[in-house]
């Protein structure tokens, strides 16, 4: 057996982290409702098995403290004379990882690993401590005054009989199935019959579609063979068909032939006529012509005339060219001596300005280097001034919290929430009580009080189950009232909480804006002296920037006049010279003898044109006329040219005609031989037409005769194809015959098997029944150890008790004293505990006072005193302050805003 030596919880349910040394000695935990004195034991649990005592191992994640990711069990203990201690830790996604440390070296890791050295080496099975060890809310005493049923139940669970019972539900859920096979058995059975029936109808019908096919076959075949008769008759007709068709297209071919053939001789001959008629015009045309050697000549001479008049004007462009350029001339060189007295003008005024830059320019520096740093110092003061502006304004902006009325206002929530649990928790145990002495009651099977022992009369029965009617719905009610209560003053400290966090907040962000602003206000003065410090005028720096500006604009544009100057008096310079050389190449008496010349000439080509056109009786006065008149009769020349032509073209016209003559008499004879043909064909469209429709219906009919043979053949396939399935499940259901009888055989077995697995009159009964004299042996020697005085006792198998008690015979357990059924309560734990485990070294009661009343506590707290120093190590968790004087040490647990705390105390 096991003894717990150190307990150490980190983020373990309301435990963030929790150290609980333990010795051999009895502890008594005391706290109030949900302060986490339970969540101790359950850290015990979990480090031995790695699943917890209320809800095994679904959902570890809600083990962990709703404030942490992670949770972390520590547990050593004593066991074979070795230490060993378990670290169990819960990852944030609920998973958990195990190491094993033998007297603190690393024994085993990984869960199954650990699971196995725990289980199959030190012996540490979780059904046997709960069954043994462990003593659970409520069951010290309730258990012994249950229903003959109840109590088997919990009698199984203390001898880890539970799965058996399990099993026998699983049993007799299986052969409740195979009930349910029989009866679909049964119904294929029934179908079998069926299927017979069916098989020889469908026999008899395949039967008789094979004959239909036959004759439907035979008729067919009759078909094909006359409508391929009346193809062949088709195709003749076809064939005749395409050759009249060829024959009229041939014929057709040569009409045409012919009739462009009439329509070229027709095209011919109307030439011949336009022929005549063109030649009729020559005479006039060729009258015409004669004068065309005379505009030619008079056209020479108006093109010799407009080049001697475009000679003579450029000649007087020449001279009033000369006579710009002597104007120019003079101009210019006016201009260059100007030029060059403004040039030396302008290097004496920049030399002085130069001086007077200078100057300025250096005095402009040194206020320029101030003004930088009076700007720098400036633009400091600026931002210093805006930030001082914005932090008054948030801090104007910031809320004021009354710190000490939100924490006194928190603490008055915690002091009500922490009441109102204590009242939930009393109400739920004593509606708890009131349930269970009201089922009790109602179902009739005690004829003494659940909670005081006395005796009940049928009017005593009722009063009691309208009382704990009464009591449950009222209670009920308050029970309800409280739950909304206490959820409404959950919220309203959650928000209390938020707001004394923000408060928090705010009241540091209001100490940090203090202490800026009194650095800024600082900064601020420390700028202001410095300003005072430096001797620097912007209005005199802005005078003296204006004046340089001024100085050194004047220069700059005497500095771009002199340049301008100089690359005048460049460019004036050849300019001059250029003009200088033109003037004294050009000759004006050379040139004023050219414009006479040209004069005399331009006179006699005048005087000759004008003789021309009175000698031709010429009338044109224009050159646009002139080039009229010439491009008349130049027409007039080509319209010779070409009438000429058409006379000459005449003869071969007219043998052209001819030739056309002879071919149409060709065509004509072919036409002939066309319709010759048409008629030694022998073709009647009317026959074919007819024979064309025949066809069609026979190919209809046969269509159809076919399609139903196909739909008959489709029928009989699929009619054999239900042969076959059906002789198929015919042969399946005939096999199920077998498999009812084996079903059979093995129903019988599990029916057997299923009684002898059956909790009430099974073997279960029977290694009760073998189990319980040796327990009740045990029992009886611990039972003496407190005190009680009897010969015999006997323990049946729904733990009805007797006592064999000197002076008074046998008495019952419910006639003991509530003492008494305690004391034996805790014997027959102990007794389990000798029996199924080697050594009995430690016992651990979870709220053992539920359920009972003063004069039990009282008992209970005298008996736990008696065991001090007989059980090595003994655990109990309760509310009830009167059990501390069982206790060597005391841990009193809290719960605070921090989570669960403990204190330790020297017992009585």
């Amino acid at each position: 057996m096991l003894r717990i030596r150190h307990l150490s919880l980190k983020g373990f349910l309301s435990h963030k982290n929790t150290d609980l040394p333990f010795e051999d000695a009895s502890y008594i935990i005391l706290g109030s409702n949900a302060s986490g004195k339970t969540s101790l034991l359950r850290g015990i649990f979990f480090g031995l098995f790695g699943e917890d005592i209320v809800f095994g191992r679904r959902n570890l994640i809600n083990l962990v403290n709703r404030e942490k990711t992670s949770a972390e069990v520590t547990l050593s203990f004593l066991t074979g004379g070795r230490e060993y201690t378990v670290i169990r830790k819960i990852t944030p996604k609920g998973n958990q990882s195990v190491e094993l440390y033998r007297d603190g070296i690393k024994h085993a890791t990984g869960v199954k690993v650990c699971e196995e050295v725990l289980r199959s080496d030190l012996g540490l099975e979780p059904e046997i401590f709960k069954n043994t060890v462990y003593v659970p809310q409520g069951e010290l005493v309730t258990f012994l005054e249950g229903t003959p049923k109840a109590r088997r139940e919990i009698l199984n669970r203390l001898f880890g009989l539970e799965e058996i019972a399990k099993k026998h539900e699983t049993i007799k859920a299986f052969a409740k199935q195979i009930e349910m096979e029989f009866s679909k058995f049964e119904f294929q059975l029934h179908q079998l019959e069926n299927l017979r029936q069916k098989l020889s109808t469908i026999n008899h019908e395949i039967k008789e579609l094979e004959r239909q096919i036959t004759e439907e076959e035979k008729k067919t075949a009759d078909m094909k063979i006359l409508f391929l008769r009346q193809k062949e008759i088709l195709r003749s007709f076809e064939e005749r068909k395409a050759r009249v068709e060829a024959i009229e297209k041939e014929k057709k071919i040569y009409k045409e032939q012919l009739d462009k053939l009439f329509s070229e001789i027709e095209k011919k001959k109307n030439r011949l006529v336009t022929i005549d008629r063109e030649e009729k015009k020559l005479p006039e045309l060729k009258e015409k012509v004669k004068i065309l050697p005379v505009l030619k000549d008079i056209k020479e001479k108006v093109t010799e005339l407009k080049l001697l008049v475009e000679r003579k004007r450029n000649l007087e462009e020449e001279r009033k060219r000369f006579e710009l350029l002597k104007r120019e001339f003079s101009k210019k060189k006016e201009r260059l001596e100007f030029v060059e007295k403004e040039i030396v003008r302008a290097v004496s005024e920049l030399e002085r300005l130069k001086e007077k830059v200078s100057n300025k320019r250096g005095i402009y520096e040194s206020l320029k280097v101030a003004k930088s740093k009076y700007e720098s110092l400036n633009e400091k003061l600026s931002y210093v001034r805006k930030e001082i502006e914005r932090k008054e304004e948030k801090l104007e902006k910031l809320p004021l919290f009354d710190l000490e009325s939100l924490k006194i206002h928190l603490n008055k929530l915690e002091t009500r929430i922490s009441q109102v649990e204590k009242d939930i928790a009393e109400i739920e145990s004593l509606l708890k009580i009131h349930r269970e002495r009201l089922e009790k009651l109602e179902v009739g099977e005690v004829d003494r009080c659940p909670i005081c022992g006395s005796v009940l009369s049928s009017d005593k029965v009722k009063q009691l189950v309208a009382e704990s009617s009464s009591f449950i719905r009222e209670h009920g009610i308050r029970l309800e009232t409280l739950r909304k209560e206490l959820e409404n003053l959950k919220k309203e400290r959650k928000k209390f909480e938020n707001d004394l966090k923000e408060a928090l907040l705010y009241l540091k962000e209001r100490e940090n804006l203090e202490k800026e602003l009194l650095s800024l206000k600082n900064d601020e003065s420390s700028i202001f002296r410095e300003l005072s410090k430096l001797s620097f005028s912007p209005e005199k720096f802005a005078a003296t920037e204006k004046e340089l500006e001024k100085l050194k604009d004047r220069f700059l544009s005497l500095k771009n006049n002199l340049s301008s100057l100089k690359s005048e008096e460049g460019r004036l310079k050849p300019e001059i010279e250029k003009l200088s050389e033109e003037l004294k190449a050009f000759d004006e008496e050379k040139n004023a003898e050219k414009i006479r010349s040209a004069e005399e000439e331009i006179g006699r080509l005048k005087t000759a044109i004008s003789e021309l056109k009175k000698a031709s009786g010429i009338t044109i006065s224009t050159a646009k006329e002139l080039k009229q008149a010439i491009e008349d009769v130049e027409a007039a020349r080509r319209e010779i040219e070409k009438i000429t032509a058409y006379i000459e073209a005449r003869p071969e016209i007219e043998r052209e005609i001819a030739l056309l003559l002879e071919n149409i008499e060709t065509l004509k004879e072919k036409i002939k031989n066309c319709d010759e043909k048409l008629k030694a064909v022998d073709y009647d469209k009317s026959e074919h037409e007819t024979i064309i429709k025949t066809v069609a219906d026979s190919e209809e009919k046969l269509s159809q005769a076919l399609k139903i043979l196909n739909e008959k053949r489709g029928t009989l396939a699929e009619k054999r194809e239900t042969l076959v399935t059906t002789e198929k499940e015919i042969k399946e259901l005939e096999q199920v015959k077998e498999k009812i009888k084996l079903l059979k055989s093995a129903y019988d077995v599990i029916k057997q098997v299923e009684s002898g697995f059956h909790p009430s009159t099974g073997f279960v009964t029977e290694l009760r029944r073998q189990l319980l004299p040796e327990i009740a042996n045990i029992c009886k020697t611990i039972f003496a150890e407190f005190n009680f005085d009897f010969s015999e006792l006997t323990i049946a198998e729904d733990l009805t008790v007797e006592f064999g008690i000197p002076g008074q015979g046998v008495v019952t357990l419910d006639q003991l004293s509530g003492g008494q059924k305690v004391a034996f309560a805790l014997a027959l734990r102990f007794a389990l505990a000798r029996k199924f485990m080697s050594k009995f070294e430690l016992l651990i009661l979870d709220e053992p006072t539920i359920h009972l009343d003063d004069e039990r506590k009282r008992e209970l707290a005298d008996i736990l005193l008696s065991l001090r120093g007989k059980i090595p190590q003994m655990i109990v968790v309760t509310h009830d302050p009167e059990l501390e004087v069982a206790g060597d040490k005391i841990i009193r647990v809290e719960r605070t805003a921090n989570g669960s705390t403990i204190k330790f105390a020297e017992g009585e």
